[in-house]
């Protein structure tokens, strides 16, 4: 899939990764938008099943290209390090499940706090400027739904710096707990009903949150910036969003958040070590299937691709 993207990419096309989570310097897709064609990795645990078979889309099988007999000595080999992967993301998620009810914690006691009033103000205040004064329009926009960051074996990772690139860009910094989303998902929802095209970028620990916005037509962005995510994109508009809360309530409330804070971070950095042991045997189970690979060959089926995505 690198390969191609590189190649793609040479030949002028603009791309889009689809960044895998347990290994981010891999891909597990790439989309070419200018000429409507996808490639993804549709092995577990993202297995994906061609909808229109043959008319649109196609199964490209590398199991044509191993040879059988290398693996069948090395069955139980394989067979352990997969149960062993298998349990290692087992206890990941339960920890992760395990951090989120923290978290849901800390965000009952950040709503407690919030002056919706004053989120309200300043959130007009943005659409009007951003939307300048546009009516609806008499058609809906378009909402796709990404990730820009995740939680891999290697720690939390996004590729938010590469998606800042507008000449408009707002910041809402504050708590990952605070609820910033209100703002982010109020301008959303503005840019829909007047028909604009709008990219919703999700929490990857909280997929129902939704931390950055991209709207291509006005040249605009809206992110939120914590100390799990951060850019140093030039800014043309900055809330901090403990200016949102009663000060009083937040600071009855500050020992309990803080405490909190501190066992989600303990989850999450064991549920990230667990990843990350897995992430090595995923490696050895990599190694089984190496010699038994007939390499040429993949690469002359991926010279085939090629040719036939370049004449597209």
């Amino acid at each position: 899939v690198k390969k191609v993207a590189a190649q793609v990419l040479e030949a002028g096309y603009d791309i889009e990764n689809m960044h895998c989570s347990s290994d981010w310097g891999s891909l597990d897709g790439i989309v070419i938008p200018g000429i409507g064609v996808a490639m993804i990795d549709g092995t577990a645990p993202h297995v994906v099943d061609p909808l229109n078979p043959g008319a649109v889309d196609e199964i490209v099988n590398l199991g044509e290209f191993w040879d059988d007999r290398i693996l069948y000595k090395n069955k139980q080999t394989i067979l352990d390090i997969q149960n062993d992967i298998s349990r290692y993301f087992a206890r990941a998620y339960r920890y992760l499940a395990a951090a989120a009810c923290i978290y849901d914690d800390n965000v009952a006691l950040y709503a407690s706090a919030l002056n919706e009033a004053r989120v309200n103000v300043v959130t007009a205040e943005w659409i009007d400027e951003m939307f300048d004064l546009r009516r609806p329009a008499g058609k809906i926009g378009k909402n796709r739904c990404l990730f820009a960051s995740a939680i891999t074996p290697d720690g939390l990772k996004n590729y938010l710096d590469g998606l800042m690139t507008a000449d408009n860009i707002y910041i809402v910094t504050g708590s990952p707990w605070a609820g910033t989303q209100r703002i982010l998902e109020c301008v959303k929802r503005n840019a829909l009903i007047r028909g604009y095209r709008v990219e919703a970028y999700y929490c990857a620990f909280n997929p129902a949150k939704l931390e950055h916005l991209v709207i291509p037509e006005l040249n605009t962005a809206v992110t939120t910036v914590n100390k799990y995510h951060t850019t140093d994109a030039c800014t043309l508009r900055k809330i901090d969003f403990t200016e949102m809360l009663d000060d009083g309530i937040a600071a009855k409330n500050r020992s309990e958040i803080d405490y909190n804070r501190s066992v989600f971070e303990d989850m999450l950095s064991k549920a990230i070590e667990l990843m990350h042991h897995a992430k090595v045997l995923h490696d050895e189970l990599e190694a089984c299937y190496i010699p038994a690979m007939d390499f040429p060959a993949v690469e002359d089926k991926r010279e085939k691709i090629m040719e036939r995505i370049l004449d597209m």
